[in-house]
C-alpha cells in the first residue's frame, strides 16, 4: 500500500502491489513543464527511470507497482510544487482482505442500500502495453447514511354487527406473529365504543421503520364467538410506492386501450351476441307494426332488375324468413286502390328503420338529354321517374323527415353493385352517408344471417324475436 505525506500539497495514497498506478501534477495545464523528482529532489529523467517506472503525458506511471516504488515524489510545475510520499507495502497476493462481488459490468449498482454495505469498492481493469497485460485498480469508498426513523401509527377499526362486545378481540400480526415477538413495535390494547346503534373495536399499532419491516405483511384480526375477518397492509419504500403506482396505471390504460380496440374490432358481433344471450331483450313496444319499410327504385327494365330482385328476393328471405323480422316493402305490400300518400305516410311513421336501396345506375351523371339523375330532379321530391323508373319519391321525403327533424327513424342506405356518385345524392342522403355509412351488397354475398353483410344490416336493426335468433349461429 501506498501512505502519501505532503510537504505542500500533500496526498496519501494506497496501491496494492503489483497493480499499475499512476502519479498525476495537480492544476497542471497543457503548456506547464514537469519534473518529476523521488526522495530528496534526485530528478527523475526519462532515461534514466528506475525499473517499472515511465513517463508518459507528464504522469509518472509504474508499470506495476513495486515495493521497491515506496518513497517520497514530488512533481515540479511552473508556479506550485506538489510533494508525495509514495510508499508500497508488499501483500502475498493483490486484493486481501476483499470479497469478490463477480460484477463484470463497468457500473457496479447498489441496490436497496443498507449500512452493511458501506466500505471500499475496488474496480479491476485489464489493458495491454507495449505487449504485456497488465491490472490496474481504483478503489472508491462507500458511506451509507441510514435517515432518521419514521414513526408510523397503523391503526385498525372494526365493525360490530352486535351490541354485545365483550367478547370481541382485535390485535395485530406481524409477518404472521404476535407483536409481543417485535420489541420495538408498541402495540395499545384494543378497545370497543359504541356509536349510536352501532359498536366499533379498535386498535393501534406503532412502530419505527427499519428495512427489516418492508415488504412484511401487518395483519389486523378481529375475533368474536360470531366469527374472525382480518386485514392486512404491507409497508413499501416511497420509491417502490410511486413504480408499481405508474405500473398500476400504465396497466390500466394498456387494458382499456386493448378494451378500446377489440371492442372496436369486434363491436358488431358483441353487440349481436348480447341481443341474442340477453334475456331481457325483447321486441319493443312502442306501438310500431313494422321493423323496417324498404324503399327502392323499381321499374321493368334492366337497370332495375337487380335491385327488384335483392329488394323483393333476397332481403325479405333473410330478414323475414331467417331472422323473423317484419318489412313493409314498397311495391309488394300496399293495397290495390289504397291512396299511396296515406298509405306511405301511415307505413313510414309506423316503422322502426327506413331501409332506402341505392342503385349506382340511378346516380349517373346525365350524358345527353335522354339520360337523368336525382340531379334533375329537386332535392325535395327525391325521386327517379324517366327511363320507366319510379322511386317512390313521397316515401323517401317522409322516412328522410322523420329522420333528420322529428329524429323518430333511423335510415339505413344500402347500395347495389357498383359505386354511387355521393355528390349527386340530395343534401340530406349525403347527410346520412356520412354520418351512418353506406352498405354494400354484392351479388356474390352469402345469404346466410351470419355473414359480415347480414351482420352489419342486423348491428343496425332494432333488435328481433328470441325464436328466430335461437337459430342463428
Amino acid at each position: 500500500m501506498l501512505l502519501l505525506f505532503a510537504f505542500q500539497n500533500t496526498k496519501h495514497l494506497e496501491i496494492i502491489m503489483d497493480h499499475v498506478f499512476s502519479l498525476e501534477c495537480d492544476q497542471l495545464n497543457k503548456e506547464d513543464v514537469v519534473t518529476w523528482s523521488q526522495e530528496q529532489n534526485q530528478s527523475l529523467l526519462a532515461e534514466s527511470l528506475p525499473a517499472k517506472i515511465r513517463l508518459i503525458n507528464k504522469s509518472l506511471w509504474f508499470f506495476p507497482a513495486q515495493p521497491s516504488h515506496s518513497g517520497n515524489y514530488s512533481c515540479v510545475i511552473r508556479y506550485e510544487d506538489t510533494f508525495y510520499t509514495n510508499t508500497v507495502t508488499p501483500s502475498s497476493s493483490p486484493g486481501d482482505g476483499c470479497t469478490p462481488l463477480n460484477k463484470n459490468n463497468h457500473v457496479l449498482r447498489l441496490n436497496r442500500l443498507s449500512e452493511s454495505d458501506s466500505g471500499n469498492y475496488t474496480c479491476l481493469a485489464n489493458f495491454t502495453q507495449a505487449g504485456h497485460v497488465y491490472t490496474a485498480a481504483r478503489t472508491f469508498q462507500v458511506f451509507v447514511t441510514v435517515p432518521g426513523t419514521h414513526v408510523y401509527d397503523l391503526n385498525c377499526r372494526v365493525f360490530i354487527q352486535t351490541e354485545d362486545v365483550s367478547e370481541t378481540f382485535v390485535y395485530w400480526l406481524v409477518n404472521y406473529s404476535h407483536t409481543e415477538e417485535f420489541p420495538e413495535l408498541s402495540e395499545l390494547h384494543s378497545w370497543c365504543e359504541q356509536e349510536g346503534s352501532a359498536s366499533y373495536c379498535q386498535c393501534n399499532l406503532s412502530l419505527d421503520v427499519h428495512t427489516e419491516f418492508l415488504h412484511v405483511p401487518f395483519t389486523c384480526v378481529a375475533l368474536n364467538s360470531k366469527g374472525k375477518d382480518n386485514g392486512t397492509v404491507i409497508l413499501l419504500p416511497a420509491s417502490e410506492g410511486e413504480l408499481y403506482g405508474g405500473l398500476a396505471l400504465l396497466t390500466s390504460f394498456i387494458i382499456l386501450a386493448l378494451g378500446l380496440l377489440i371492442f372496436h374490432l369486434f363491436k358488431v358481433d358483441l353487440v349481436l351476441s348480447y341481443r341474442n344471450c340477453s334475456p331481457c331483450l325483447q321486441r319493443q313496444n312502442d306501438g310500431k307494426l313494422y321493423d323496417a319499410y324498404v324503399s327502392y327504385p323499381h321499374g321493368n327494365d334492366e337497370n332495375t332488375s337487380s335491385v327488384t330482385n335483392f329488394a323483393l328476393r333476397i332481403l325479405p328471405k333473410v330478414l323475414e324468413d331467417d331472422l323473423g323480422y317484419r318489412l313493409f316493402i314498397s311495391g309488394r305490400d300496399e293495397l290495390p286502390g289504397a291512396a299511396v300518400h296515406d298509405v306511405i305516410a301511415e307505413k313510414v311513421g309506423k316503422s322502426r328503420r327506413l331501409i332506402i336501396i341505392l342503385s349506382s345506375q340511378a346516380f349517373k351523371r346525365p350524358t345527353d338529354s335522354t339520360t337523368t339523375g336525382l340531379s334533375h330532379v329537386p332535392a325535395e321530391h327525391l325521386s327517379l321517374s324517366n327511363d320507366g323508373l319510379n322511386w317512390g319519391p313521397y316515401e323517401c321525403w317522409v322516412g328522410v323527415y322523420d329522420a333528420l327533424i322529428k329524429g323518430h327513424l333511423q335510415v339505413i342506405l344500402i347500395q347495389l353493385e357498383g359505386e354511387v356518385d355521393v355528390s349527386l345524392l340530395p343534401e340530406s342522403l349525403r347527410y346520412i352517408s356520412h354520418t351512418q355509412g353506406i352498405l354494400r351488397w354484392k351479388q356474390d354475398y352469402s345469404t346466410k344471417p351470419n355473414g359480415k353483410f347480414w351482420k352489419q344490416l342486423r348491428y343496425r336493426m332494432p333488435p328481433v324475436r328470441k325464436a328466430k335468433l335461437a337459430a342463428i349461429v
